[in-house]
Formats: C-alpha cells, sequence, structure tokens
C-alpha cells in the first residue's frame, strides 16, 4: 500500500505544482492583496449577511460544544511570532482553564482543541509535564475534549506521548490522528493535516519522503523550507510546518461523508489548517492539498455544515458557492492580558451559533444556505466571479512588473557581491581562495538571518 501511496500522492501534487502559474492559481493567489480584501469581504458579508426567520427564533440548541484553537502554552516569557505579533505563553494555560470553565457552566457536550497544544518554545525537558498541565485545565470541564494534531504538537512531543496524554481517538492508521465522533444525529470529522509531512516525522518514512519531495518542487528556499520567501498567492502554503492529506485519509474521508448522507445526518469538519482560501489571506497556512479536500466538501454540500479550523491565529470567515461556512478560530496564544479567545458553538436543527468570548466574534451558520437564499446568493457569487477576473488581468501585470523589478535587485546584489552571487561562499571553497572580507560579511548575515528565520517563520 506504501508504494501505491506514495507515487499516486506524489503525481498528484507534483502536477499541481508544476500548473502554479495558470490562470486559476493566479486568481487564488490574489487573496492577500486588496482584491483579495473584497472577495473576502464579499463571501463573510454579501452571503453570510442575508438574516433567515431562524436568526430570531430564541428556541433552545439541541446541545452545544466548546471550540479553542492554538493553545501554544510554554512556561517561558511572552514572545513575538514572525509577523511580529505579541504571544503569551504562559497566559495561554489560564485561558484554557478560562474555557473549560465555561464549557462546564454552559452545559457544553464536549469540547475541540483545534491543534497546537504546546508551543515550539517550550523546553523539552518540560514537554512532558507541560502536556500535563493544560491536559489538567481541560479537565476542570467534565466531558471529553477532542484534540486536533498541529505543527507546534510535533515540534517537542512525538504522537505516542500526545495520544498517550489527550486521549486521541483512535485512528485507522497508528501513525496519524484522524477520526469521526458522532453526537445527536450529527458526526463531527477531524481530520490530521499533518499525515504527509516532515514535522513530526523522520527521515526515513516516506510520508516524510512525500513532503519533503513536495516542498523542495515546490519552495526555492532549499536552506529554510520554512519560508515562503519567493512564493506568491496561495503557493506561500508550501512551507515546513505546513503538511497535507494522504490518499488513504482522503479515501477515509469521502467514506465518512457518503455514511452520514445515507443516514440523512448532517457533519462539521474540523483541521488545524485552514481549507478555504478566503480563510487565509496570507496564504501561508493553507492545507497543501486544499483543492482536494475542498472538492470533496463541495460534492457533499448537502452533508456538510462548516469547516472549524486554527493555524493561521487570526480569525477568519468565509462561505463558499456551495454553501459551507468556514471559520478559523483565533489564536489563544495571541490573546492579549484581559481578554479571551474561545467559543461556545449552539447546534439547532437549522443552523449553528458561534458564541464567542473575547476575541472571538459571534456567528451565525445557516444549514441549506444554497436553498434559502438561491437568488441573493447567485447573485453575489457573479459579483464575486467578476471580481476574480477583474483582479487575475490586474495581477498579471503586477506580477510582470515584480519578475523586472526582481532582475534589477538582482542585478544590483551581484555588483554588491563583486560579481559573486549568491553562490560566492561555496565558490571560494570550491577554488581554495579566501573569498574579500565584505563577502564574508555578507555570508555571515545571510547565515544568521536564516538561523533567525528558521524558528520566526513557524506559526
Amino acid at each position: 500500500m506504501q508504494h501505491i501511496f506514495f507515487p499516486v500522492f506524489m503525481l498528484l501534487a507534483l502536477q499541481k505544482i508544476a500548473s502554479s502559474f495558470s490562470m486559476e492559481r493566479r486568481r487564488v493567489g490574489l487573496l492577500g492583496g486588496d482584491v483579495g480584501k473584497r472577495i473576502t469581504k464579499m463571501t463573510s458579508e454579501n452571503l453570510s449577511g442575508y438574516s433567515s426567520s431562524a436568526s430570531s427564533k430564541t428556541c433552545e440548541p439541541l446541545f452545544r460544544f466548546g471550540i479553542i484553537s492554538d493553545i501554544q502554552y510554554a512556561d517561558v516569557e511572552d514572545g513575538a511570532g514572525f509577523s511580529g505579533r505579541p504571544r503569551y505563553y504562559r497566559r495561554a494555560l489560564e485561558q484554557t482553564q478560562q474555557a473549560a470553565d465555561h464549557w462546564k457552566e454552559a452545559g457544553a457536550a464536549f469540547g475541540v482543541h483545534l491543534g497546537d497544544v504546546l508551543d515550539i518554545h517550550c523546553p523539552p525537558e518540560d514537554a512532558g509535564p507541560a502536556l500535563a498541565r493544560v491536559a489538567e485545565a481541560f479537565g476542570r470541564f467534565p466531558g471529553r475534549t477532542h484534540h486536533l494534531v498541529g505543527n507546534h504538537c510535533l515540534y517537542n512531543c512525538d504522537r505516542d506521548q500526545l495520544r498517550a496524554a489527550l486521549g486521541w481517538e483512535p485512528c485507522p492508521e497508528p501513525d496519524c490522528s484522524y477520526y469521526a465522533f458522532e453526537h445527536e444525529g450529527f458526526v463531527f470529522i477531524s481530520l490530521d493535516g499533518y499525515d504527509i509531512a516532515m514535522t513530526g516525522r523522520k527521515p526515513d518514512d516516506f510520508k516524510y519522503q512525500a513532503a519533503e519531495a513536495i516542498l523542495t518542487a515546490a519552495n526555492p528556499n532549499r536552506d529554510n523550507l520554512n519560508s515562503p520567501d519567493g512564493l506568491r498567492g496561495l503557493d506561500r502554503r508550501f512551507v515546513m510546518f505546513g503538511g497535507g492529506i494522504g490518499f488513504k485519509q482522503a479515501a477515509w474521508f469521502r467514506g465518512q461523508l457518503a455514511a452520514a448522507r445515507a443516514a440523512g445526518k448532517r457533519a462539521v469538519v474540523f483541521c488545524h489548517q485552514p481549507l478555504h482560501p478566503a480563510s487565509d489571506r496570507l496564504g501561508v497556512c493553507m492545507l497543501w492539498n486544499y483543492e482536494e479536500l475542498l472538492n470533496i466538501l463541495q460534492q457533499h454540500s448537502d452533508v456538510v455544515v462548516a469547516t472549524f479550523t486554527g493555524h493561521a491565529h487570526r480569525g477568519l470567515y468565509s462561505i463558499d458557492h456551495m454553501g459551507i461556512h468556514h471559520k478559523v478560530m483565533e489564536a489563544v496564544v495571541e490573546c492579549p492580558p484581559g481578554s479571551a479567545a474561545f467559543g461556545l458553538v449552539e447546534v439547532h436543527a437549522d443552523r449553528l451559533v458561534l458564541r464567542g468570548r473575547g476575541l472571538v466574534g459571534d456567528r451565525e451558520m445557516e444549514f441549506d444556505f444554497l436553498r434559502r437564499h438561491g437568488a441573493r446568493a447567485a447573485a453575489a457569487r457573479a459579483e464575486f466571479e467578476q471580481e476574480w477576473a477583474q483582479g487575475a488581468r490586474a495581477t498579471e501585470q503586477q506580477e510582470v512588473e515584480e519578475d523586472e523589478e526582481q532582475e534589477h535587485d538582482n542585478e544590483e546584489e551581484e555588483v554588491v557581491l563583486g560579481g559573486w552571487g549568491a553562490g560566492a561562499a561555496r565558490y571560494f571553497q570550491e577554488q581554495g581562495i579566501e573569498p574579500p572580507p565584505e563577502v564574508l560579511a555578507a555570508v555571515k548575515e545571510g547565515l544568521e538571518d536564516n538561523q533567525q528565520q528558521q524558528s520566526d517563520y513557524l506559526y
């Protein structure tokens, strides 16, 4: 099975990479710019802004569940991510306790943590005790908390440690952590976005090797695959702190949704990485093969109500053209003192209602959105497509200008380095020549930058 899986996944992945400069990829890549902001606004306001009779109902929900993401606890001083946003590592534990207490008071049926239980800065020798402290904090909630795997989970702990400490559900693949569970006629599906990944896997693992091949084909930063520098739009997702879903998990996912359809049940999907491009304006946090997963979701839009994801840290919301809601949760680790970042989801027969705390806002998510608002949704979709087309033309011109500017910058760099270029250090070493001081200084500065970025480019 492994020998079949590897080339199939690689063939599909490399085929997508080869078409990265297609018009569709250019269009999707706009989400980080002004056009992307208009598109995100359009999908989150024009489509989701329509109220329904459900919004005025005050009936009690069928049940509630808690939701939280990116705790990234560590018993270290506060710091910042690569974007410069402050991170409050110790306070994350207090936030987890508050969330658990709130879920308990609200009578939540269960809780969901979308991944990244510990931060990369957690000292390795404290990883076990830190996991125990987080598990104890969640233990204040009497119901079960379902955990997903995130990249930070895997920096200091292996999957066996996490499974033992957090009580992960059994998985069809022993080296993964995807699973499904049901509650009162609803199916909840948790995906493992680090199924195909370098993070958390050993170099002799064929899934590590598949991930390495994908990254080296897509990412030009050979010395720092955590960096998205040089990548554009959603191609920025091909970084080492990301990951993808393998063939076996994808087939399992299709099967879960097909079974839910046959049983007449609704489904809610969880994943650490965002699954819809409007959910990640920077593009760097998307699931590697999000297109494949989004296709599966939209083929089952009569079943799938919503997806809840994390990883991007900044809370975003969108609704796709098939009426599926996509919510990215705000990160606990970036929650400043005096605020909060968790929520409670009310499950009704015809909608979900997210009741947020602190940084997390309220959000109503209707079922059967297209059936309820077909005409207005179609009009908004037409406007949406027009924006895409206009943006694609603008981006083509912008990319030409950026390429010309980059060529000019490269010429200037060659002059600065005396004509030896970026490979100066290797050239002098091979020739046995002592490089000039200015070249040594430039190389030293570049190495220091790479070392810093290796830890900074980590969500």
